[in-house]
């Protein structure tokens, strides 16, 4: 999986995205909040892209764990209805990657570097310097591989604080309306599984019955409406139609 660089990286992984399309190809509808426009796209298009900005080591830590919290998903749309300690766990490992990157996405790359021509490795193929990467050897002494490793650094930390603490996750349905999904996962601490089921962080106070709730249309209104304040550049659905919004009237972002 890993022999090459991973250029363009997902946020939201491929495979959670795909829960949301429907049709033939399958496809959801992203509106881009710059331009007004709603599109209908797969889950390998643009908007769900960031150009590389995490390095090549965070791939391989991460694989583990989204492979595991997918499965876990899977038995959540089936037919889990409680989670446990050991899903929280789960959960927590999945949700420091999924916030780190999201982050890392609206951080800005620095331009130009002091380094760049005085690296051991400003001389050697882009393809060794990222055969380079995956070792966490950082030789090209360009802004974006520098930017890179300090974003992994971070991303390494958040993993570090999820092992330390195990905080609980609830599941939120819904009978009617269909859920939006922003671009902006860092925010608040909730993982979208389908279009009638989220994952949210839960106080701890609470018993683990009462971490899942079931809601009304309304409520799946205003949880939306929370998601689409939050996004910075898109947000997509299923079906807007069936999300309880009136996404147009939103004014561009400037």
């Amino acid at each position: 999986m890993f022999e090459e660089a991973v250029i363009r990286q997902h946020i939201l992984p491929n495979r959670s995205i795909e829960r949301f399309c429907s049709g033939d190809p399958p496809k959801v509808e992203v509106l881009l909040l710059k331009h007004g426009k709603l599109l209908s796209l797969d889950s390998k298009s643009g908007p769900f892209y960031a150009t590389r900005k995490w390095d090549e080591g965070i791939e391989r830590a991460a694989y583990k764990f989204e492979t595991d919290f997918q499965i876990l998903a899977d038995r959540i749309c089936q037919d889990l209805m409680v989670l446990d300690e050991t899903h929280w766990r789960t959960i927590n490992n999945f949700y420091a990657i999924l916030g780190e990157r999201s982050r890392a996405r609206y951080v800005a790359l620095p331009t130009e570097s002091r380094l760049e021509n005085l690296s051991p490795g400003s001389s050697k193929p882009k393809k060794e310097l990222d055969d380079l990467e995956r070792d966490s050897i950082f030789l090209s002494g360009d802004p974006a591989q520098a930017n890179r490793g300090v974003i992994g650094f971070a991303q390494r930390l958040a993993l570090g604080a999820a092992q330390r603490s195990n905080a609980p996750w609830g599941i939120a349905r819904s009978a009617e309306r269909e859920f939006l999904v922003s671009d902006c996962f860092h925010l608040t601490a909730r993982i979208p599984l389908s279009p009638r089921i989220y994952l949210e962080r839960r106080p701890l106070s609470l018993e683990k019955t009462q971490h899942s709730r079931q809601l009304t249309g309304n409520q799946v209104v205003a949880f939306n409406q929370d998601v689409f304040n939050e996004a910075e550049e898109s947000v997509f659905a299923r079906k807007f139609a069936k999300a309880g919004l009136l996404v147009d009237q939103r004014p561009a972002k400037p």
